[in-house]
């Protein structure tokens, strides 16, 4: 099954990857003793844990360890960002790692079988988007200025930062079959794509309205698909690429 929220409400949608159709809408609860105050969280991230389990992040920066089967809530962390939480990432490396990036500027790694706070990794602007990189080493994270960084896990350091676009760069992504390369969109209506080790930008595509969705193809490591707000979704071969896409 998979998940999805609307950011913007406190339920989450069930759908079955073989049907376009919905299977349900619930609203989770979000704590053992849920308060009104509470109920109306919007959740801004879902992510689906095999059939039982789904981590839950909100606008009010709460993070939440939830049983699907059981229908309740087994660890809330309502202290876990002190802003929205607009994206949450499980590691590559390691089932039980994974990462939360919040409006409040903080990306916050957590052990997901102890619920714990592994490392807090303090940047310099509002996060929109992180990504893994494929050995765990790295997290890239896209903020609301234009900035893309990367941070490393196991200290906090930052790797580089750049300014990769003059407007909020919406998402990030890692190749994982080509780590030294890694893409993110922006409102600016481009993409760039940057080499991962020093943060130079390869790479500027120009879109006719603001860029949103952006992932590499898991099996063509420089196969970029790019979903834009003028309601086309694009493919770039990147080896190729002059000024058009493959396929929309």
């Amino acid at each position: 099954d998979l998940y999805t929220t609307d950011g913007r409400s406190p339920t989450i949608s069930e759908w079955h990857v073989t049907s376009s159709s919905r299977v349900g809408v619930q609203r989770p609860q979000w704590s053992q003793n849920e308060s009104s105050a509470t109920s109306d969280v919007a959740i801004t991230s879902v992510l689906s844990i095999a059939p039982k389990w789904l981590v839950m992040a909100s606008r009010n920066g709460s993070v939440c360890f939830y049983d699907n089967q059981l229908r309740r809530p087994q660890l809330t962390n309502p202290s876990g960002h002190s802003e929205t939480v607009f994206e949450c990432r499980f590691s590559h490396h390691d089932k039980d790692l994974f990462a939360s990036g919040s409006f409040d500027g903080t990306i916050k790694l957590w052990n997901l079988r102890h619920m714990t706070l592994v490392r807090n990794i303090e940047t310099r602007s509002n996060i929109y988007s992180i990504a893994w990189s494929p050995c765990g080493g790295f997290i890239l994270a896209g903020m609301s200025n234009g900035l893309v960084g990367v941070f490393d896990t196991n200290n906090g350091a930052t790797k580089w930062l750049v300014t990769a676009h003059s407007d909020v760069a919406w998402r990030v992504t890692w190749n994982v079959k080509e780590p030294s390369i890694v893409a993110t969109s922006s409102r600016d209506r481009t993409v760039a794509i940057i080499e991962s080790d020093s943060g130079t930008v390869l790479q500027k595509i120009e879109h006719s309205a603001s860029v949103y969705g952006i992932d590499f193809d898991p099996f063509h490591p420089f196969r970029l698909a790019v979903g834009c707000f003028d309601t086309i979704a694009r493919i770039f071969d990147l080896k190729v690429f002059k000024d058009s896409s493959i396929a929309s």
